[in-house]
Parts: structure tokens; C-alpha cells; sequence
């Protein structure tokens, strides 16, 4: 923060040993902390001649707008910056951004956006003199606006590769929410790259899956687009975006496919669920702790005036877990091999044909254009999940 004496926080943490947050606490008379620790830094915060500045501690934040309602990524996020926030003795004062001009009559340090549909920096940088980050959006080095990126791009990647190396050639990409967000533009770009390095078949693509239309409408044809991508041949698929993860997984169920026996898929994670579904997902984790934290100190270099050199980029992590396993062609070839000559002309007769002729990529009634009988072991869940009518 911009203290008289040019004295901060930060200079005080160095003098005294404490971590920042700690002396933001003591500042900010946060009860959890020790007569000691409150001591040590009073005395420097003296010494220095530290003056706090009434408005440095509030830190507005930038909601999408509020058509759109706040699902996973949102609540995590925002839930993520409150537990920061806290931790370093901030007050949040919260907006969305359709309600900006509510800025103008508040009193706040500076700004930390995640309306990722909006175009924040472009839209505000130039209008406003307060500090500004935004969290998975574009910056505008030109304001002094920066941002904090999750990195789409790696995690496309390494969810790419992960597949390939399984074996599976015929790999799609739904594409959730927005097309034309800078996370929706990398995972895109990165996609369009794996395809060429692995020399992937023609089928592979990426798809929109659900995404929202100009008003913050999300318009649904998962179910539609899952059956389409199934029918051309794909053996894996990968799902971006983490409110859309178990749309994804119903979807395929819906259309008759066992995860991952027919379809291996990849997730963005739901903590608390993606890990207890049957079978648990394998998933791209957005680190939202370290989001946040990076957008709090990127904020307070901007706010004291310190150099800033370039945006954050975090890491996502990769959770390998059960629905993710050889395509059916390989595991064919895998099983042919180990059975004896006299039986394998009766193995093939059974694998790529249904009971009726009907060809088809193993015995799979939505891929035969037929659904198995009601009682079939392959449709145990029928009930549960039963025909989409877009299918």
C-alpha cells in the first residue's frame, strides 16, 4: 500500500522476520495474533513511520455479470480470494460487472477481476487510476493492468499426451462456455498443436459443448454434440471447463458408452466429487489457492509501485485415476495375441459385429444404431440414465 514515510508493509516484514500476511494482521488488530508478534511489529511500523492509508485494506472484486450465474470455477475462485483475502487482512467489496458505476461511489485500494467473459482490462484500464489484475483474462501492460493465468495451454497438453500415449489417435475437445475467452483461445490453440505433433486421426476436433451466448444464456447440446463425436469414431475425449465435467460424464452414460471401456474421458476437476464418481475421473486441477494468492501479491506490487515484469502463470495439476484406458481396437489386439489360433476366427466373428450383423466398433448399441435389451449387463444404469432424446 502507499504509505507516508514510504514505509510498507513489505518493508516492515523484512525488518522484523514476520511474513507479510503476519504484519498485515497485526495492522489490521486481527485477534489471532500474539502479544510478542503485536510488539515486534508496532515497533517497527514506529520506527519507520508507518501511516496506514483509511482505504488501503479494502480490495474490490469483479464478478461476471449477473445474468451469469456463478457455478463451479466462480464459487471456487471467489471462495479461494475470500480465504486469501482474510489471511492478509483485506476487506473484499464485491461487484458485478455489469454494476461497475457502484465503484465510483466506494472507497478501495484496487481492483482483482475473474469476469473472464468481458474483457475487463480493455473495458476498465483506461477509465480507471486503481490498480487492476485480472484472473483469466487478458492484461493491458499499457494501463499497468496484468493478469493471472491458469495454464490452459500445458494442461491441454499434458491431457493430450496422456491419451496418446494410451494409444488413442481419435481424440476430441468440448470447448465450454465462452469460445472467445483467452482460456478458451489457448485450449483451442493447444489442441490444434497436439493434433499435428501426434499426427492424430482426421476426427479428432474440438466442439463446442455448452457454451454462453451474448445475454450470458448457457445454450445446452452436450448431449447432441456427445452422440455426433461417438457415431464418427473418436475413442477418448477430453471436457474443459469444471461445471461441465459431470454433464460429460452423464452425457456419455446417456448415450450407452462405458467409461472407459468405449470412451476414455478427461475432466476438469470437482474436487469432493470427480475423485468418488464410478469410475473416478482422471482430471486437469485448477490450483485456485494459488489464483488467488498470486493475485493479491501481483495487486499489492501494483498498489505500492513496485516493478512488475509480467503476468503469473499457474500451473494446473494432473490427477491420473480410472477413466482413462486403452482404446478397444488395441485392447483386441492385445487379447488376440494371447489366445490360441483355433479360437481367434471365433473372436473376431464376435468383435465388430452386433447379434444382429450390424457392423460397428465393438459391441456397442448406440454405435450399431440399436439398443441392447433392458436386461443387458451393458445397461445396468438405464434407469439411472436413461436415453437422451437428442440422441
Amino acid at each position: 500500500m502507499r504509505r507516508s514515510g514510504d514505509c510498507s508493509i513489505r518493508k516492515i516484514a523484512e525488518a522484523t522476520g514476520f511474513h507479510v500476511s503476519t504484519v498485515s494482521r497485526v495492522l489490521n488488530n486481527h485477534p489471532k495474533i500474539s502479544a510478542r508478534t503485536a510488539v515486534a511489529v508496532l515497533n517497527a511500523a514506529e520506527r519507520f513511520g508507518y501511516r496506514p492509508n483509511p482505504r488501503g485494506r479494502t480490495i474490490a472484486v469483479v464478478l461476471p455479470p449477473c445474468g451469469i450465474p456463478l457455478y463451479y470455477y466462480s464459487s471456487s475462485l471467489l471462495n479461494a480470494l475470500r480465504l486469501q483475502a482474510t489471511e492478509r487482512g483485506y476487506l473484499l467489496d464485491i461487484f458485478s460487472s455489469d454494476q461497475m458505476e457502484l465503484l465510483n461511489e466506494r472507497s478501495v485500494s484496487g481492483i482483482v477481476s475473474f469476469d473472464f467473459n468481458n474483457d475487463m482490462a480493455r473495458r476498465l484500464g483506461a477509465r480507471s487510476s486503481l490498480p487492476m489484475v485480472c484472473i483469466n483474462d487478458s492484461a493491458r501492460h499499457i494501463e499497468g493492468v496484468y493478469s493471472v493465468f491458469s495454464d490452459e495451454f500445458g494442461a491441454v497438453r499434458r491431457a493430450v499426451a496422456h491419451l496418446a500415449g494410451y494409444g488413442h489417435a481419435k481424440i476430441a475437445m468440448l470447448v465450454n462456455g465462452n469460445m472467445e475467452t483467452a482460456c478458451n483461445l489457448a485450449r483451442r490453440k493447444a489442441f490444434e498443436e497436439m493434433t499435428s505433433l501426434y499426427a492424430l486421426d482426421p476426427v479428432s476436433c474440438w466442439r463446442p459443448g455448452i457454451f454462453t451466448d451474448d445475454r450470458g444464456k448457457r445454450i445446452r447440446h452436450l448431449y447432441g454434440t456427445m452422440a455426433e463425436l461417438v457415431k464418427s469414431g473418436i475413442t477418448a475425449l477430453i471436457s474443459t471447463g469444471e461445471s461441465e465435467s459431470l454433464l460429460t460424464f452423464h452425457a456419455a452414460l446417456a448415450c450407452g458408452l462405458r467409461i472407459p471401456d468405449d470412451l476414455s474421458i478427461i475432466t476438469w476437476e470437482q474436487p469432493d466429487v470427480s475423485g468418488y464418481l464410478f469410475p473416478p475421473l482422471t482430471t486437469c486441477y485448477q490450483d485456485f489457492p494459488k489464483l488467488a494468492s498470486s493475485a493479491l501479491e501481483l495487486l499489492e506490487s501494483l498498489i505500492e509501485s513496485r516493478p512488475v515484469n509480467s503476468d503469473v502463470l499457474v500451473d494446473y495439476r494432473f490427477l491420473d485415476r480410472g477413466s482413462v484406458a486403452l482404446p478397444r481396437e488395441l485392447k483386441f489386439i492385445r487379447s488376440a495375441a494371447e489366445v490360441p489360433p483355433e479360437n481367434q476366427a471365433y473372436a473376431e466373428n464376435k468383435t465388430g459385429a452386433d447379434d444382429n450383423g450390424c457392423s460397428c466398433r465393438g459391441p456397442q448399441p448406440f454405435l450399431c444404431g440399436e439398443q441392447k435389451p433392458r436386461d443387458c449387463a451393458d445397461n445396468a444404469d438405464y434407469d439411472r440414465y436413461p436415453q437422451h432424446s437428442a440422441v
